[in-house]
């Protein structure tokens, strides 16, 4: 049997976190490990569930998903798997290419 992978799921909208949650867990190798709706509660979540994966908005409002990305890589030395969502049809000049 294939090693269960954790997921983190962080969007500030509420249905789009539901959805991903409903597709994710129809593989059965994929576990929600938890959900947050902002940057601030994703590293709370990601201190107490060390999941292996978070799927993470780019767009939220107060710390986005940028910025909690490296913040989230800079306290936890194992944090090397993120991934980074946003419906932009290209990237914002703010943020660095590399970033995205």
């Amino acid at each position: 049997m294939p090693e269960t992978i954790r997921i983190l799921l962080v969007d500030d909208q509420r249905l789009m976190r539901e959805g991903l949650h409903i597709l994710l867990e129809l593989e059965p190798d994929l576990k929600i490990a938890g959900e947050a709706d902002s940057g601030g509660a994703a590293l709370k979540a990601y201190a107490e569930l060390q999941p292996d994966v978070v799927l993470m908005d780019v767009r939220m409002p107060g710390m986005d998903g940028v910025e909690a990305t490296w913040r989230m890589r800079e306290r936890w030395a194992t944090c090397s798997r993120t991934s980074r969502d946003t419906t932009w049809p290209r990237p914002c000049a703010r943020w660095p290419r590399a970033a995205l």
